[in-house]
């Protein structure tokens, strides 16, 4: 059964957005109850806080970008994020980074993607010399409830 992925990131979004408020509001609840929890924070003046948003607008543009990708129906969810990886290098690039530190974080990203896929390949090991063993018996007996009362 197939699924759009617009479809499917929407639902995941009010659940996130209840999370973060829950965690917020126990974090805000947690700092007042118990001082000794965190260091008492000084307010910001509606001033710093607009000055400090301009740093933030790379984030929102390239969010904004795989967005309009997504649902507005230019391209798939892989494309979208190509496009998105794309417009990072190129910002970083634009702000001053250097060949070797870009070397760096495209060995760092070897690595974890290295990583992610032993553990899929673990995975897809451990299914099938586990799982598919049973399958034979499944097909004979008829029902998967009848091997576990054989085990």
């Amino acid at each position: 059964m197939e699924q759009d992925v617009g479809t499917l990131l929407m639902a995941g979004f009010l659940p996130g957005v209840v999370s973060a408020i829950i965690y917020a509001g126990l974090v805000i609840l947690l700092a007042k109850w118990r001082k000794d929890l965190g260091p008492p924070v000084s307010g910001f003046s509606w001033g710093e806080r607009f000055a400090s948003l301009p740093g933030a607008l790379p984030i929102f543009f390239v969010v904004g970008i795989i967005m309009v990708c997504i649902y507005g129906g230019v391209g798939t969810p892989t494309e979208a994020g190509a496009l998105g990886a794309f417009v990072v290098l190129i910002m970083a690039l634009y702000q001053g980074m250097k060949w070797h530190n870009l070397k760096d974080a495209l060995i760092e990203s070897a690595k974890l993607t290295v990583m992610i896929f032993t553990i899929i390949w673990g995975c897809c090991y451990m299914y099938a010399s586990w799982a598919l063993p049973i399958c034979p018996l499944r097909f004979q007996t008829g029902s998967p409830r009848s091997i576990s009362r054989r085990c």
